[in-house]
């Protein structure tokens, strides 16, 4: 809570390089970044996946609020390509950021190693929440995101 995001690069799913904590990354009408760390292993992981779509992405759609999707492992334990994060955006239905972490170097922000991971920055880069688990409907990230979003 309270550190800065350091500068680093992930691929999409299509191959194309997603910078986090750039001028882009920082736009203010970015106010938060839900970024949520998952494996194809993590059975918490595909419920929070099938749940991120309709409970953050479509609830806080024009407010503000992105998601960008970590995932650091296929089904069976091996780095994730980029073939496996297509399926899984198809798999959910999903229209936020999806990024491939083969090398896991995202792991420092997630230092507890349970999955899913999720944490909330701000359009500064600052980690301002930090939650390990998945909630049903997502009702712990949801009420942390309104109160941000209250405090600006």
């Amino acid at each position: 809570m309270g550190r800065k995001f350091e500068p680093f690069t992930l691929q999409q799913c299509d191959g194309t390089p997603y910078d986090f904590v750039n001028e882009e990354f920082c736009a203010p009408d970015h106010q938060l970044t839900l970024i949520s760390i998952a494996a194809g292993w993590c059975n918490p992981c595909i419920v929070e996946s099938m749940q991120l779509e309709e409970e953050i992405n479509e609830r806080y759609a024009g407010m503000g609020v992105r998601v960008i999707q970590i995932i650091t492992q296929d089904p069976e334990f091996r780095a994730p390509t980029l073939e496996f994060c297509q399926q899984w955006v198809d798999r959910f239905g999903l229209t936020n950021v999806e990024v491939i972490d083969p090398d896991q170097i995202t792991n420092i922000y997630f230092p507890d190693n349970a999955l899913p991971s999720t944490i909330i920055v701000d359009e500064e880069g600052t980690i301002r929440y930090r939650e390990n688990g998945a909630s049903d409907g997502l009702i712990s990230l949801r009420a942390k995101i309104d109160e941000l979003l209250a405090e600006d």
